[in-house]
């Protein structure tokens, strides 16, 4: 889709009424790995309560192209969606996680400098919205966040996607939080989770309050004791309820039909 390879799952007992309705999924992995098969755990459970489809685009890793590849590929995979005239922007829900998470505000700004139309809703899963070393928590939780550290997991992938130009680090097109409240004005509503051993916890936090800054319907949901991408462990109790948040979240802006059971 807009030359760009797309996964397209449809949950069992999916209602007819929804059938024209879609959610675009960036997947996390910091841009060095990942795959819309190996992150479609992370959609799989919301998709199936919402009763809605899940579009995955698999956007280009580091090892085969750095920024601004990424975001073309995004802004391609939108274009191409809304050009179409079964998709209109008021039945997408745009989805990010981790680095697909910095991924989709970016990709935001983009439409809104280029006056494309936005879509219904935004969720944000974990969402690593500024790639250099920002936020209280990146300090804070080190050593009590199992899976990131900036400096052993997180500083390499990001000079990896900015080809080693620090300084590209600072353009909000890599780090869309750190662009100013207004360019979050025209955001749709947005529903932000966040486990509160991820460090990523002040990120968030941070874009959460730009967002409502900007007038923007925005959600934040916080989860003890979770660390990052918690909603991925599809047995947890806490990731299922997560799940039946992000399903009631996309059922309302989306207007989705209940799904048959």
């Amino acid at each position: 889709m807009g030359g760009v390879p797309v996964t397209i799952g449809t949950p069992h007992g999916m209602k007819q009424q929804n059938a024209d309705k879609i959610i675009v999924f960036a997947h996390a992995g910091a841009f060095l790995k990942g795959s819309c098969h190996t992150m479609w755990h992370h959609t799989a459970m919301t998709a199936y309560l919402a009763g809605v489809k899940v579009l995955c685009f698999e956007y280009s890793l580091t090892s085969e192209a750095t920024f601004p590849t990424q975001l073309n590929e995004a802004l391609a995979v939108y274009k191409a969606l809304i050009s179409n005239n079964r998709y209109k922007p008021k039945n997408i829900a745009l989805w990010g996680a981790s680095a697909g998470g910095g991924l989709v505000p970016a990709l935001l700004m983009q439409a809104q400098q280029q006056k494309l139309p936005l879509p219904a809703a935004l969720l944000l899963m974990s969402p690593w919205g500024d790639m250099t070393k920002s936020g209280d928590t990146m300090t804070t939780l080190n050593g009590y966040d199992p899976m990131l550290q900036y400096e052993l997991t997180l500083q390499q992938p990001a000079m990896a996607y900015v080809n080693g130009d620090a300084k590209l680090l600072q353009d909000v097109r890599v780090s869309p939080l750190k662009a100013g409240i207004e360019a979050f004005k025209k955001f749709p509503p947005t529903l932000t989770q966040i486990g509160l051993r991820d460090s990523f916890l002040s990120q968030a936090i941070m874009m959460h309050r730009k967002l409502r800054a900007a007038g923007v319907d925005a959600s934040f949901s916080p989860w003890e004791g979770m660390w990052h991408i918690f909603q991925g462990e599809n047995q947890l109790p806490e990731a299922q309820e997560a799940h039946s948040e992000n399903a009631a979240f996309l059922v309302k802006h989306l207007k989705l039909a209940a799904r048959s059971e």
